[in-house]
């Protein structure tokens, strides 16, 4: 709580994001060293290189889980539907000669 000259209040949000016209840089809430005041504190700003590292992360984590969880999916699908393992024209064809 913050105790102002009005009483105590509660704050709900320790970051204020997409304020800066607001706030300029400060826009971070942190507890003071006494525990009971406050202090506005600025935010950590990203590059536009860390943001782009990042986003090409996340991406590649996606999309291999993705195609993960599509294989397993489709194993387990066909399993349920009685598949024997091989493709239709692999009995036809002799794929070895």
């Amino acid at each position: 709580p913050i105790e102002t000259e009005f009483g105590y209040h509660l704050l709900l949000v320790t970051e204020r994001t997409g304020c800066p016209k607001l706030d300029g840089p400060f826009t971070k809430v942190v507890p003071g060293e006494d525990g009971k005041t406050t202090l506005v504190a600025p935010a950590k700003t990203k590059t536009v290189q860390e943001e782009v590292g990042e986003f090409a992360l996340d991406q590649i984590v996606f999309w291999i889980g993705t195609a993960l969880a599509g294989g397993i999916l489709a194993e387990i699908v066909a399993q349920a539907m009685g598949g024997t393992g091989t493709l239709p024209f692999e009995e036809t064809i002799d794929l070895l000669e």
